[in-house]
């Protein structure tokens, strides 16, 4: 059809024809309508008429809506058009060369009209200005894509919905990594490089060896989960903000969706939360990690979430570590379990979220280096309810726990912060903050605890902690 897949929008009276001919005219022709004018607009249908109202203050006041669609049409370089340019697509059965219809009087120099005063100062504490400045680091985001074996050249190309279907071939591979009693050895082997390499063509990495071992898939697995934090990062970057004399910093704060403040130093909480940092560090990891600040933090809309399991027994402060170009997608989305696209293999106790209750087992998903030894760990309030207790790998999912009564697992390792130091905080959690101690548990498939969540509703985030690496040999001194 003449205007398939073209998107409309109207600005204003058009004198010579009835707005709802006009809508009938695109939709009937396959265009799309949409009431307001936004960035993915293709062409504004105004009339004359509307110049000189735009222009004469005493006829706008009667159309209040009018100079909001013509400015944003004109902040995203969209063509406003009379209305003739429709009959001229229809007659042609085609969409026609739009020039000859624009409306001059709507022509500006968007350079100066729309030009951002980056001058404008920052409404935030300059210690929350730092941390939106590391969290949109686009260098960052670079250095870890290359870290993680990705093209920069081609993260565009990478979208949400590709990542799902890169999610679904490792499944496909996972079904797939033993050969079927008809195959030869050479032909299964065919057949993962042929899989795998649909997996490449999907997410373009540097290394395309073939993807055919349970280790293999959980690298991969891994992979995807940064990479849709990352994806999120990269969006969000792109967005323009809605006030365009608002400072870029306070711009990408609000895309972020969470209130951040500093916790003053002399404060209860800031005490203890050094202290959990201090005591519950552990010699098995070759690192060191020094409390730099803490902030206070509330995503949109996640309280009111939580409501449903903030009378559940069992609430504790625990922590959970990522690299540092996962936390705009985490704050803005909050932490989010694998898809059902996911393969269960790489889950140690299946998808949930993950959790620890020593500073050292989280800060190691923060992918630190000597170059780069600044970091964020998150403090969360987590509903645990009735623990299923293990000390080995199981796969076990939210309707598993479900079924059986239970709110949370917890797998024991054998060394653990001290639980006879363990307090209770002024909002009632239980927090961990001795040193790192045997558990009593004799043998585990972990040498630290880990607590899982299978509902995010379970979670609510509460503190944002910037802290320092420092690498060292490990010791084994607890």
């Amino acid at each position: 059809m003449a205007l398939s897949g073209v998107s409309f929008s109207i600005a204003g009276n058009l004198t010579q024809r009835a707005q709802s001919e006009i809508v009938t005219l695109i939709t009937s022709n396959r265009g799309i309508y949409h009431d307001n004018v936004a960035s993915n607009t293709n062409f504004v249908i105004s009339s004359e008429e509307m110049v000189s109202v735009l222009q004469n203050p005493y006829k706008l006041q009667f159309m209040p809506e009018l100079e909001k669609q013509i400015q944003t049409a004109q902040m995203y370089g969209i063509p406003i058009v009379d209305p003739e340019f429709l009959d001229k697509c229809i007659e042609a059965k085609r969409k026609v060369d739009h020039k000859a219809f624009i409306i001059s009087g709507f022509n500006v120099d968007v350079e100066s009209k729309f030009k951002v005063n980056t001058t404008s100062s920052s409404d935030l504490d300059p210690s929350v200005q730092e941390v939106v400045n590391m969290l949109f680091d686009q260098k960052e985001m670079s250095r870890s894509l290359i870290d993680l074996g990705l093209d920069v050249r081609k993260m565009s190309l990478i979208t949400e919905a590709k990542i799902k279907d890169a999610f679904k071939v490792l499944k496909e591979i996972e079904e797939n990594l033993q050969p079927t009693a008809t195959q030869t050895p050479q032909q299964h082997q065919t057949r993962l490089r042929q899989i795998s390499d649909k997996f490449y063509s999907l997410i373009p990495t540097t290394d395309t060896s073939a993807i055919k071992s349970i280790e293999a898939i959980k690298e991969k697995s891994s992979l995807l989960a940064t990479l849709t934090d990352i994806e999120i990062a990269q969006r969000l970057m792109q967005q323009k903000g809605d006030d365009l004399n608002m400072n870029p910093i306070d711009i990408n704060y609000r895309k972020l969706r969470t209130k951040i403040t500093p916790l003053e130093h002399y404060r209860a909480e800031y005490s203890m939360i050094k202290t959990m940092v201090e005591n519950t560090q552990s010699g098995e990891f070759p690192f060191r990690v020094e409390i730099e600040d803490v902030f206070e933090i509330e995503r949109e809309g996640e309280r009111e979430r939580f409501k449903e399991y903030a009378r559940l027994p069992h609430h504790r402060l625990l922590w959970h570590g990522s690299r540092l170009t996962n936390y705009i997608g985490i704050l803005s989305q909050g932490l989010r379990i694998a898809p059902p696209e996911a393969p269960v293999t790489g889950y140690f106790l299946g998808k949930g979220i993950y959790f620890g209750d020593m500073v050292s087992v989280s800060a190691q998903y923060c992918h630190a280096t000597k170059d780069q030894p600044y970091g964020f760990l998150l403090l969360a309030d987590t509903a645990l309810g009735r623990a299923f207790q293990l000390a080995h790998g199981k796969y076990i999912s939210k309707e598993d726990l479900d079924g059986a009564g239970f709110h949370s697992v917890k797998c024991w390792g054998t060394k653990g912060p001290d639980s006879g130091y363990d307090i209770i905080s002024s909002d009632g959690l239980i927090v961990s903050t001795g040193k790192e101690s045997k558990t009593g548990v004799p043998v585990s498939e972990l040498i630290h605890n880990e607590i899982v969540l299978y509902d995010v509703a379970q979670v609510l985030l509460r503190y944002l902690v910037k802290v320092k690496f420092t690498f060292v040999e490990k010791q084994y001194y607890a």
